[in-house]
């Protein structure tokens, strides 16, 4: 687990309900492994290395527990799962309202104290075609008025990326009316959480990743990317072997057609945790970890040269430890400072975290 520990007794927990975004690994644990190939994609997340939710987990000083995670890729914000009969699974995936029936029955009474996580609706409108923002935005009410009704107190839900910007919509001759229909949807649910903010006995807490990326797009040295446009992840279709991958993935925003890569992950997370700090007054503001750091600088890989690195130098002399491996950081583009490799906390952090993302 990340340092950021203070802010531990806040939530006991996090359940998360949703699409691809947020999967991480139901898809792939009912394609029996085969869906998202990994690698190229990391431990059946649909990115390059964990979501944005464990990200966050790890900011709060939690566990992200796959087993609180509802949410599975293909999902629509009904009942309908896009990838049934797409896919060969070994039971039957599930749309936003049937996760939540589900967790309600299996929770009649859920933990007060828990954080409650909702992103889905961008296959509606991207692969189901739907052009009227209502029955999404009833659907996504309905599923937080059920989680609230059984005990639900804290709930953060995430707007839609402009579907006409990322590249599964941006290549389309639909791109113009895909961004203008997530500029109705996105209004329409914050309009929805407001009023449901104010109708049940819950702190509903909006996610506007839709500006972030806007803000990216506009400025993407600002925040170390130097393509916005295309993907990393080369395929003949999505999720179509055989995969080529760039040889800088954290130079990209997106990883493939419809997901961002870590970086942009732990840029969601940080925006999850300042929107939660604020409506709900999270007890402090921990100094950003190591760990996160490195990951918006240099990215997962050169996490995991680290953690390599350590383990090949374990018998080195403490001393000389620090130049032996930055010296051979560097060589991999990865800028760390001494003091942070030297630590022994800092190793067990990062042999933590990998445990949290098998």
């Amino acid at each position: 687990m990340l340092p950021n520990v203070a802010l531990a007794a806040t939530f006991s927990e996090i359940y998360v309900f949703g699409d691809s975004q947020a999967d991480s690994g139901n898809l792939f644990t009912a394609t029996g492994g085969v869906v998202p190939e990994s690698p190229p994609y990391f431990n059946g997340r649909f990115s390059n290395g964990p979501t944005w939710v464990e990200f966050l987990a790890n900011r709060l000083g939690l566990n992200a527990n796959p087993a609180n995670n509802y949410a599975s890729g293909g999902s629509t914000s009904g009942t309908a799962n896009v990838a049934n009969g797409v896919f060969n699974t070994n039971k039957p995936l599930l749309g936003l309202l049937s996760q939540v029936e589900e967790f309600t029955t299996a929770y009649p009474a859920a933990d007060p104290n828990a954080l409650y996580i909702v992103e889905v609706g961008r296959l509606d409108y991207l692969i189901q075609g739907q052009t009227d923002t209502a029955p999404v935005i009833n659907n996504l009410s309905n599923a937080i008025a059920k989680i609230s009704t059984v005990g639900a107190r804290n709930i953060a839900v995430a707007n839609l990326l402009d579907l006409g910007k990322i590249p599964a919509g941006s290549d389309s001759p639909s791109s113009s009316s895909l961004s203008n229909i997530t500029n109705q949807h996105n209004r329409n649910l914050a309009t929805s959480l407001q009023t449901l903010d104010a109708a049940l006995d819950a702190n509903i807490t909006l996610l506007d990743f839709n500006s972030l990326v806007n803000e990216i797009i506009n400025e993407p040295g600002k925040f170390g990317f130097t393509n916005v446009t295309n993907t990393c992840l080369s395929s003949p279709g999505f999720l179509t072997p055989p995969f080529t991958v760039c040889s800088n993935p954290n130079d990209f925003l997106y990883w493939d057609t419809q997901h961002t890569t870590v970086p942009a992950q732990i840029l969601f997370a940080d925006l999850a945790f300042t929107a939660l700090q604020s409506d709900i007054k999270l007890e402090t503001v921990p100094e950003p970890s190591p760990l996160l750091t490195i990951f918006m600088t240099a990215g997962f890989w050169c996490l995991l040269q680290i953690r390599f690195l350590r383990k090949k130098f374990k018998r080195t002399e403490r001393g000389k430890f620090p130049t032996l491996v930055s010296d051979q950081l560097k060589d991999a583009n990865c800028n760390v400072p001494s003091h942070q490799l030297i630590s022994e906390k800092f190793s067990e952090n990062i042999d933590n975290l990998f445990l949290v993302v098998k």
